[in-house]
């Protein structure tokens, strides 16, 4: 974290997705369909990537297309080749995303989203549709995850990527894992309290990768901005935005006016890291509105008064 300068978590996460609105097809990916329409249906569970046995919702020669469909999307997003991981994305997602080109900061948020290795086979693989289970090695130990692939323009197109950590929620540190209570010490009771407790939430829910969660607990027009973002790269950012966050987080003092709260915090490990947390109440809720981490400790004439 050395030489991070203060900037709004919401800037990394939202701001700088504009460009994702703008990208420019390119050629078809080659890939083969086969055997009839099934229905779709998933595995539970771990898997072998060595192991035999072919689920009879799999085509042999399906699942070798969408699993080099994957590879190369994966290969692409590695090396930066913006208009080959564009042409190899699902209509809808390329519709979602606009003409012009990926920003290379964001493709490395996409990048850094996956294990570095990762093992995959198809668990419907037949007709039109195809997905993928995948495993692979991460920060916080096996992942796992899910690819969803449509045969579109004689080729298999990426729709939409989901990775788990299963072993995350129980490495939570300590003063974020006990956020359901209210935070301590106390911010001075009342709404001073709530508003802090609902930011220590939204913080287990961060670092959890909890999407659903976390966008709970941002404000309406944030939560907008989420949803306007492709899902293959929703969770890639929030990643990023955890891993900004300090392992411990320590609220010192909330300052409420009406439906506006602003909090400060700081690293509870003793670090530099400290932050300004703007929060709002909506639908009877403390939200995230807000938050800026910095290693520069604030002047003593920092402004904090809540902003409308």
């Amino acid at each position: 974290m050395a030489g991070l300068n203060r900037r709004p978590l919401f800037a990394l996460i939202l701001g700088c997705l504009a460009c994702l609105r703008h990208a420019v097809p390119a050629a078809a990916q080659p890939g083969f369909p086969g055997g009839a329409m099934a229905t779709e249906g998933m595995m539970s569970g771990g898997f072998d990537p060595g192991s035999g046995g072919q689920s009879p919702d799999v085509n042999p020669v399906a699942e070798q297309g969408a699993v080099a469909a994957y590879d190369d999307y994966r290969r692409y997003l590695a090396s930066g080749q913006v208009d080959k991981v564009q042409g190899i994305l699902a209509a809808e997602v390329r519709a979602r995303v606009g003409k012009g080109p990926f920003s290379a900061a964001l493709l490395r948020v996409a990048r850094n989203a996956t294990p570095d290795f990762v093992a995959s086979r198809a668990t419907l693989a037949t007709g039109q549709r195809a997905t993928l289970a995948t495993e692979g090695p991460g920060p916080m130990g096996l992942e796992s995850g899910i690819v969803e692939l449509v045969w579109e323009d004689l080729g298999w197109r990426i729709l939409k990527e989901t990775w788990t950590c299963p072993g995350c929620a129980q490495t939570a540190p300590p003063v974020v894992a006990g956020a359901a209570a209210a935070p301590a010490p106390s911010l001075g009771g009342g709404e001073a309290d709530a508003a802090g407790a609902a930011y220590l939430v939204y913080c287990r829910a961060l670092r959890e990768g909890d999407i659903a969660a976390v966008k709970e607990h941002l404000v309406s027009d944030k939560r907008a901005e989420v949803d306007a973002v492709p899902a293959l790269l929703v969770a890639g950012i929030f990643k990023v935005a955890a891993s900004v966050l300090p392992a411990e987080v320590k609220l010192l003092k909330a300052e409420v006016s009406g439906d506006e709260a602003v909090l400060t915090a700081q690293d509870a490990k003793g670090g530099k890291m400290t932050a300004t947390i703007r929060m709002r109440k909506e639908g009877g809720r403390w939200r995230v509105r807000e938050e800026s981490w910095s290693n520069e400790m604030p002047s003593a004439g920092s402004p904090s008064t809540p902003a409308r």
